[in-house]
């Protein structure tokens, strides 16, 4: 008897311990989340200095995309739904697994019976119990849940690809929009450079009576002109950073130099593309995730016409001392089968449906709407190839013209009205090359993220398994 007392008190500490480790463990861990201190960077707005900008340093547009992928709060957000889609599989498949229940106690109380001969002596018992229950066999519920969460777990990691192919394409245009309003505010720049030359030359010919007042008052109306635009292109240039550092999930404005970045080109082959889009881009991929996790619920609901069978174990003890104890077992089987609840299974039946009809209609959306944006995408990049071989030349032409002009205007034999629209022309021109480069660059980056065509480090579990590694860190 000792002997088995001992043993039971061992099984019973063991078990006890076992679930206190696992406990512990997992409350240490989110009551260090729940800390301020423990926030990583995403979950709050990252620094410059953690970056590394700064004004000594160059990026380069992958280095950027890099940052916006490791800290974009949009990604952390899809990282931490991932990992709520793998903690439902895991709940999912609980479900196959036996419960194990303990309990013990100590109760004590008078034991009077008798109104004229009353006792306050206080008596005591202990008890303890610990019972087993599992479903032995559900035909195949569990199972269809197991796979429904694991459906839905592919669309969260399809979901995150998506956040992360979002941040590098915000990232890529805030890159290219800046890069443009700096060539413009070079051109701008030089453009106020001959206006501010060309009245000087005006004055000068103002001064010995070789000009008319108008031609003085327009070159200087010309001049304050190139000045405002000018103006206009700098503060262009302003606001073109501050849409990068959103794009960087940036809170200040650091001071770095733009490296070098350019996208890959592409043959612009509609067909062709709308079969790397089906093959890779992710949301799409989510969409067929979430329409497989519809039809496995319309199993689940049609499973639940079905019964259910289940196995239950206990043991119980009880005693007046610690000494002497008795003890019973108990085992049963039982098989559950409802058999009327006003028609709940059914209506739940007929909802699923509904659930997988939908799903699959936000595919076909989906479908179409690449479809459309792609040709888009496709058209502008065309337009903007031809643009920029029709503005490269024009603007070789207008730059031929305006040292002829020049020429010209020095010798008397041209008017500041003709070098003035000589200049005007080779500005235009000049902006034009520039615009038909960066509308054909933005081009390729909408295409890039309609396709879902863009190379992270690693696999989606790999880099959510580094940043929560960082996090605990």
């Amino acid at each position: 008897m000792e002997q088995t007392r001992k043993w039971y008190k061992g099984i019973w500490v063991l078990v006890c311990g076992l679930l206190l480790t696992i406990s512990c463990k997992t409350v240490e861990k989110a009551r260090h989340v729940q800390k301020p201190e423990s926030q990583r960077a995403g979950e709050r707005t990252v620094t410059a200095a953690e970056l590394g900008l700064n004004a000594e340093c160059t990026q380069s547009l992958k280095e950027l995309e890099d940052i916006a992928v490791r800290y974009a709060p949009s990604v952390i957000r899809a990282q931490q739904a991932m990992a709520a889609a793998r903690i439902a599989v895991k709940e999912a498949g609980a479900d196959n697994l036996p419960s194990i229940t303990a309990s013990a106690g100590h109760t004590r109380s008078t034991k009077n019976n008798n109104p004229h001969h009353q006792k306050p002596n206080l008596e005591g018992s202990y008890s303890g119990n610990l019972s087993l229950n599992w479903t032995v066999w559900d035909f195949g519920k569990t199972n269809l849940a197991v796979k429904r969460a694991r459906e839905n777990l592919r669309a969260a990691e399809q979901d995150l690809r998506n956040a992360e192919s979002l941040a590098i394409y915000r990232v890529r245009t805030a890159f290219f929009e800046l890069k443009r309003c700096v060539e413009l505010d070079k051109v701008a720049a030089q453009a106020e450079e001959q206006y501010k030359e060309h009245l000087e030359q005006v004055k000068a010919k103002a001064d010995v009576g070789k000009s008319t007042s108008y031609d003085y008052t327009k070159a200087e109306v010309d001049w304050h002109n190139a000045v405002l635009a000018h103006v206009t292109t700098s503060h262009n240039i302003q606001n073109a950073w501050g849409e990068l550092y959103l794009a960087l999930g940036l809170a200040e404005a650091p001071e770095f130099t733009l490296g070098k970045g350019r996208m890959t080109d592409y043959n612009l082959d509609l067909q062709e593309l709308l079969k790397l889009a089906q093959e890779k881009e992710p949301e799409l991929a989510a969409l067929h995730a979430r329409a497989e996790a519809a039809s496995l619920y319309v199993d689940r609901t049609i499973a639940e016409l079905y019964p259910t069978l289940g196995l239950s174990l206990g043991a119980s003890i009880s005693s007046r001392n610690l000494a002497d104890f008795i003890w019973n077992l108990t085992g049963a089987a039982s098989l559950s089968q409802v058999i009327f609840n006003g028609g709940s299974n059914l209506r739940r039946i007929e909802d699923a449906v509904v659930q997988l009809q939908s799903a699959r209609a936000d595919v076909a959306a989906k479908e179409q709407e690449l479809f459309q944006q792609l040709r888009k995408a496709v058209l502008v990049a065309q337009r903007a190839e031809k643009q920029l071989e029709v503005a490269t030349l024009t603007e070789q032409s207008a730059k031929q013209n305006l040292e002829i002009v020049n020429e010209q205007f020095k010798v008397g034999r041209a008017s500041s009205v003709e070098r003035t629209d000589a200049q005007v022309s080779h500005s235009t021109a000049q902006a034009a090359v520039v615009t038909a480069i960066y509308d054909r660059q933005d081009a390729l980056a909408a295409i890039a993220y309609l396709t879902g065509d863009f190379v992270l480090p690693g696999e989606p579990g790999k880099r959510y398994r580094e940043n929560q590694q960082d996090s605990n860190e």
